[in-house]
């Protein structure tokens, strides 16, 4: 056995020179992180197909809008502290969890606020479902995100194995607990309630069990003191790329109704799942750029992508043959999406962004606004050209567009840093 893994660790080791990697790290690192999201996959895929035969696509898709109002407010929220915390902990201030998890706390009355304000105006306007839904995003959102920063406090010291231990163990107890409601109720506000429940409860969990089992977070309270402003440079930023990718079900819901919002939904279920595989690369990348020169990246950036742009391309090649056969099978009620997930794939080639990871790691703070800020408005003006000019299918070409931009312009900026 001895033998078998030192074979293996020189073959790794070998095989750098064509990958421009650290391929022992890539291995190690990206099996948990890969292995863990395939079985997340599996069981969201399992999730997914109870939605599908359970649930009327009008009942989902109303479901999936009140979910989407969720992200419009997430803008309002500190989601740079994420990266911020990645990282921070990578390099060894580890006191940084505490302070990141009550600091969004706080940040997180302006979501409350926005909430309330929001379900003041669907109640007046006679719409007690959306007001009350409203209401328990406002209320719940703020503790999910604060809780969740156990992942980045994770990614930060490289602990992948756990990463993809909790993660699993995360989606299992949330599917459980959303298909027993499934079963029991069909109506989409406890729904709603049952889904924000149980990720309240299961984040806090997490979180408490994570600074429990480092004691470091107790004991090392450095902080790191660049964190708050990276974390609300970040935020300006990411609250763009927020509004974006929620905005699309909102404006489909209100011109096209809850039904299309369902086919919508599930043509992209299964490449958006697919794309976190990928983008577990990124999540690989981030800590490991933080400490590394920046020029050793920029001489390598177009040979690494150029590779993970294949790996892409592979798998979106393979899910265009599959996708009429998958829905055939577990999605008959959605055979509608089959040509829109089919050509929404093409993102698949631009899931692993290396530069968008290199950026966040080196706090390249004005190239980043910069990239963002730019591929953002184009994909907002692209979501409402496309969706205004031709309905679902210019949403889906925008997006892929879109995406293709916001790469081409992180890669742009990322050789400037």
């Amino acid at each position: 056995m001895e033998s078998l893994r030192n074979k293996v660790y020189q073959t790794l080791r070998r095989s750098e020179s064509f990958f421009k990697t650290d391929m022992v790290y890539l291995a190690k690192g990206g099996g948990w992180l890969t292995g863990g999201q395939v079985a997340v996959g599996v069981v969201s895929f399992l999730l997914s197909l109870a939605f599908a035969n359970l649930l009327l696509p009008e009942i989902y898709g109303t479901y999936k809008y009140i979910i989407s109002l969720a992200g419009i407010l997430s803008a309002l929220s500190l989601s740079g502290l994420s990266t911020a915390l990645v990282r921070a902990v990578a390099k060894g201030y580890e006191g940084s969890l505490v302070k990141a998890f009550w600091m969004n706390i706080r940040w997180g009355v302006i979501i409350m606020l926005a909430g309330g304000l929001g379900s003041l105006y669907y109640y007046t306007n006679d719409n007690n479902l959306l007001a009350i839904g409203l209401m328990i995003v406002g209320l719940l959102s703020p503790v999910i995100d604060s809780a969740e920063l156990y992942d980045s406090f994770l990614i930060g010291k490289k602990n992948f194995r756990l990463i993809a231990t909790l993660k699993l163990w995360r989606v299992l107890a949330t599917s459980l607990f959303m298909f027993a409601t499934l079963v029991l109720t069909k109506n989409p506000l406890l729904l709603v309630l049952s889904y924000f429940s149980i990720h309240t409860i299961t984040t806090l969990y997490l979180y408490l069990y994570v600074r429990g089992k480092n004691q470091a977070v107790n004991t090392n309270m450095r902080v790191d003191p660049e964190m708050d402003r990276l974390a609300k440079h970040t935020s300006v930023m990411n609250s763009l790329a927020i509004f974006s990718d929620s905005i699309d079900n909102i404006l489909i819901f209100h011109y096209f109704g809850p039904i299309q919002l369902a086919i919508y939904n599930f043509a992209l279920a299964i490449p958006n799942q697919v794309g976190g595989i990928l983008k577990s690369i990124n999540t690989l990348a981030t800590p490991k750029f933080a400490n590394q020169d920046k020029k050793i990246f920029q001489k390598t950036m177009v040979e690494k992508s150029l590779r993970v742009f294949l790996v892409g391309a592979l798998v979106a090649v393979a899910y265009v043959f599959s996708a009429p056969f998958i829905f055939k099978a577990f999605f008959p009620q959605y055979l509608s999406s089959i040509q829109y997930s089919q050509v929404y794939s093409i993102i698949l080639l631009f899931s692993a962004a290396l530069p968008v990871a290199f950026l966040d790691a080196q706090m390249a703070i004005k190239e980043k606004y910069s990239a963002t800020i730019l591929s953002n408005i184009f994909k907002i003006g692209a979501i409402f050209f496309g969706l205004y000019f031709f309905g679902l299918w210019g949403l889906i070409i925008g997006r892929v567009v879109s995406k293709m931009f916001a790469v081409s312009t992180a890669f742009f900026f990322s050789s400037r840093v």
